[in-house]
């Protein structure tokens, strides 16, 4: 099972904007997100804990398959990520390692949704969730 087909080309200055808005509107601040890869084709978003960033990738955007984590808006998709950096800071992230990744992956999306966001992305965080544990599911029966 595959996890989210999202987008992976270079981000355009008009989807930067809307990344910074978005990480505006989340964090009330500017500092904090870096967007020097979002230019590069097939670049992750991810938070880096030796830098306290987030770090933007071209896929912040939607891609366009079916499951909660293609749907996930740049809104949603940062949210998550400063949830990594919440978890990291808090030391409730789970060891990022074998089948902990999946259960980390969900219950950090879950936590997500008490950011203030549309419903619509409530929902696909939930769907990422529920898709992530579901991922855990099959490896677990798989491992047996």
């Amino acid at each position: 099972m595959i996890c989210g087909k999202r987008n992976q080309q270079p981000l355009d200055e008009r989807s930067l904007n809307a990344c910074r808005l978005a990480w505006e509107m989340l964090t009330d601040q500017k500092e904090g997100l870096d967007v020097i890869n979002a230019r590069k084709a097939g670049s992750k978003t991810h938070y880096d804990p030796k830098r306290d960033l987030v770090v933007l990738g071209v896929d912040v955007l939607p891609g366009d398959a079916l499951d909660g984590n293609s749907h996930l808006s740049i809104l949603a998709c940062l949210a998550h990520e400063l949830i990594h950096r919440k978890r990291y800071h808090d030391k409730s992230a789970r060891e990022y390692i074998g089948l902990n990744i999946y259960i980390d992956e969900a219950e950090t999306s879950l936590l997500a949704l008490l950011y203030p966001i549309s419903k619509f992305d409530k929902k696909d965080l939930v769907s990422d969730g529920q898709l992530r544990l579901q991922m855990w599911q099959n490896e677990f029966v798989k491992s047996k």
